[in-house]
């Protein structure tokens, strides 16, 4: 359920429960309270693998796309018999503001008619499964009823004209009672924010457009508990043809400038780290091949990805969902993941840096020349020596116990210095007037 970076909170809380994504956008663009009611669980896996959320009046379901459940042909099931569900011929004498829907076998008319067609008809309601008919109510009354595929209607004399003329079932309520364990429907406290992680990055750069094109992609990633994210299935074939451009990487050793979708490796690494210190489980990670001053804030933390083998995969073993938010704000991306917290504690120690046989807690940086526009260039011109990197967590339960003990390596390759070609002397020519960028830099013709 990615989607692009919204221009609105990337929650919202109605009823005490939370409203997300793809049914949350569907909710507010069909009505919002007065179509589906107000929510009445959040979003949850069902016992068949679907995902769902329950509303007063309905079930959203996902199939790729929100689907409204047929919660009045669950109900109808009990009047399967009964005359005013069987099948009607078209033939039928009908009386004036009556209409026969044929691919319903049903007839539609007054002021159920009136409210189905003003309500959101068939994409709303679906059509009709049965003829008027009087059923009898909770509280004694027996009222003229007709039921349709997602919803079933009730006629209530003495209220014509006003809006309660006709009134719905509230069968995402029956339904649930009846289907979802009582737990679910009990408000919730708002998701936190479990940990996050920025990097700097130069936005108008290449790079700079591959990093905010993928954290736009991330952004409002819903992980379910046991559900695993993989970054790059995520954020979808990395292409021209799906926005991205040539970058700065690195491939078969070499660090290049032209790799398509360079920079990305700055958004994997951020919710690497964001997942590091909330202590979930890393399933898949691999660092890059030489020491990268834009992540050496925070040895050894980072990911590189790249396709068709260099993966960030990790995993939800919280009890509740979480969500990733990833966004730009001016010069600085930053992944946050939200959640609520089971009681667990994480412990980060200081990475351990290895070089030549000798160790050190450090967590120094590399220095590059200043105006480099590259998300994570290497020192190209500066000999570095081959290093490791150890990082270690420990994340204990709600209780103190010891749930996992872990350590990353990190092994970076040495980069020597690349000799310069030979320079053959030409003729002296007299020197050009140099021409102002808009960025600042400046560029000898």
């Amino acid at each position: 359920m990615a989607r692009a970076a919204p221009s609105v909170p990337l929650m919202r809380y109605e009823n005490g429960h939370l409203l997300y994504g793809e049914f949350r956008a569907y909710y507010e663009a069909h009505g919002d309270k007065a179509s589906f009611g107000l929510p009445i669980t959040s979003v949850f896996v069902d016992a068949g693998g679907l995902t769902v959320q329950y509303f007063e009046y309905a079930r959203f379901e996902w199939h790729d796309q929100v689907r409204l459940a047929h919660l009045g042909r669950f109900f109808a099931q009990q009047h399967q018999m009964e005359g005013a569900f069987t099948w009607h011929e078209a033939d039928e004498v009908l009386e004036e503001d009556r209409i026969y829907l044929a691919d319903a076998g049903h007839t539609l008319g007054g002021a159920f008619r009136w409210y189905w067609q003003q309500t959101g008809g068939v994409l709303r309601h679906g059509v009709p499964i049965s003829e008027e008919f009087y059923e009898a109510q909770p509280d004694g009354a027996s009222r003229l009823t007709q039921y349709f595929e997602r919803s079933i209607l009730i006629y209530q004399p003495g209220f014509e004209g006003t809006s309660d003329e006709v009134i719905r079932e509230p069968l995402g309520l029956r339904y649930a009672h009846l289907y979802v364990e009582p737990l679910r429907l009990e408000p919730e406290a708002p998701l936190q924010i479990l940990a996050e992680a920025s990097l700097p990055f130069h936005p108008t750069s290449p790079d700079g457009h591959n990093i905010a094109l993928a954290a736009s992609r991330l952004n409002g990633v819903m992980l379910l508990p046991g559900e695993r994210l993989g970054f790059l299935a995520t954020i979808g074939e990395v292409s021209v043809a799906n926005g991205y451009v040539p970058g700065s990487g690195i491939e078969n050793g070499i660090i290049v400038n032209n790799m398509i979708g360079g920079g990305i490796c700055t958004v994997s690494t951020l919710l690497y780290r964001a997942a590091w210190h909330t202590g979930l489980p890393i399933f898949e990670r691999t660092g890059h091949r030489y020491w990268l001053r834009a992540y050496a804030d925070q040895p050894g933390l980072e990911a590189a990805v790249a396709v068709p083998d260099l993966e960030l995969s990790l995993g939800n073993d919280t009890l509740g969902e979480l969500i990733v938010e990833a966004e730009v704000i001016n010069q600085f991306v930053r992944v946050r993941i939200w959640g609520r917290s089971d009681g667990r504690t994480v412990v980060v120690a200081q990475p351990e840096i290895r070089t030549e046989g000798r160790a050190s807690a450090s967590n120094a940086a590399v220095v590059e020349p200043e105006g480099s526009r590259s998300s994570f260039a290497a020192l190209e011109n500066t000999q570095q020596q081959a290093r490791d990197v150890i990082n270690r967590r420990t994340i204990r339960g709600a209780d103190g116990s010891i749930v996992r003990q872990e350590q990353v390596l990190t092994r970076y390759a040495a980069l020597p210095v690349r000799a310069a070609p030979p320079v053959t002397p030409g003729p002296t020519l007299p020197p050009a007037p140099s021409e102002e960028l808009p960025d600042g830099d400046r560029v000898k013709k």
